[in-house]
């Protein structure tokens, strides 16, 4: 086969930034005459609601690639015209990115966290008997809330 017969050019519109369960980030486009969403790791456009032209492969298992740069990256062709569309793209980018920062500084704080019970942790251990050891949670219980 040659290069013109495995790939095609459509018209997408790039719908923002979404993100999976793994909290990996994604470019979400919606081709035109599409109903769902197509993501791509690499492939992000400017703005959601921005329309380009997207080369795509098709690959031998019969999958499809989007060219993320170079001469056959997406080229900006235009904005949507639906606002409302374009306005709704925009709030479910901004909640997915804040989402997915919310989640970045959980799993921060709950580490520095994790680093300064250490020291906590160690004097539990070596606390012997359960009266002991209760009285020194109810100590650190009442530092914490207090």
């Amino acid at each position: 086969m040659t290069d013109t017969e495995t790939t095609r050019t459509e018209t997408w519109t790039y719908v923002g930034q979404r993100v999976d369960r793994s909290n990996k980030a994604f470019g979400a486009w919606l081709p035109d005459n599409a109903e769902d969403e197509r993501w791509f790791a690499k492939v992000k456009g400017t703005q959601p609601g921005a329309r380009y032209e997207v080369t795509i492969r098709m690959n031998d298992d019969d999958t499809e690639s989007v060219y993320s740069s170079g001469e056959r990256g997406p080229r900006f062709i235009g904005m949507h015209d639906n606002e409302d569309w374009r306005l709704g793209w925009a709030m479910a980018e901004r909640a997915a990115l804040t989402a997915l920062e919310q989640q970045r500084l959980a799993k921060r704080a709950s580490n520095q966290l994790h680093e300064q019970c250490t020291p906590l942790r160690e004097q539990f251990r070596e606390t012997i008997g359960y009266s002991r050891r209760a009285a020194l949670l109810a100590a650190i219980i009442e530092e914490v809330t207090s």
